[in-house]
């Protein structure tokens, strides 16, 4: 998938997945306008009144990566069963490899998902489903 954030600062852009209803789904997003820190990639997942931000602030949920900004982006999110590889800007490694995703959401749809960055814009999203 092809992700951009123009003017991105405090803006992020990113993916939905696993997603059971407007509040219960995962999500992985990237934050340009905090490239090079360890909030330039965010998990987290939404779950409705058990949900605290603040518990998705440690390392493991937000790596350091470099973000390309205002322009487009290439992300690549693999997901096997309980295991999440983030791939930034066509890296050969991932930046981020999570585990374990929420064991309630095991399936679902998969979306955009993005905030406080009104001009973003996807393009070439690919979904592969895993035997």
């Amino acid at each position: 998938m092809d992700v951009a954030c123009v003017n991105p600062k405090g803006g992020f852009v990113g993916l939905a997945f696993h997603i059971r209803d407007a509040h219960h789904y995962e999500t992985v997003y990237f934050r340009p306008g905090a490239s090079g820190t360890i909030n330039a990639i965010q998990y987290m997942p939404e779950k409705k009144a058990e949900f605290n931000w603040w518990d998705y602030e440690a390392t493991k949920y937000q790596p350091k990566a470099i973000i390309p900004q205002n322009k487009w982006f290439h992300v690549k999110v693999v997901v096997r069963g309980s295991k999440m590889e983030v791939y930034a800007d066509n890296a050969p490694k991932p930046a981020m490899v999570y585990t374990p995703l929420d064991p309630s959401l095991k399936s679902g749809e998969v979306g955009y998902w993005h905030g406080n960055c009104p001009k973003g814009a996807y393009k070439n999203l690919v979904v592969t489903a895993f035997n």
